[in-house]
């Protein structure tokens, strides 16, 4: 039940923080335009990489599951 909770906050709080972006930078749309706007080139480099990473890492988790 606590992991559910702390869970349910964490994204509570994710939501909470693309809203005040979305409202900080209205033209924005992802987190990458959103780190590059608000934090810089180099932080959206990095997080437009973590994105790739991330994709990559599950669709080889989907891969497996159906081989």
């Amino acid at each position: 039940i606590l992991s559910y909770v702390f869970s349910g906050l964490g994204a509570l709080m994710s939501a909470l923080c693309y809203a005040e972006f979305g409202a900080r930078f209205p033209k924005a749309g992802s987190a990458y335009t959103y780190a590059y706007v608000g934090c810089g080139e180099i932080w959206a480099f990095i997080i437009g990489w973590n994105i790739v990473l991330e994709y990559i890492l599950a669709s080889a988790a989907y891969a497996r599951t159906f081989t």
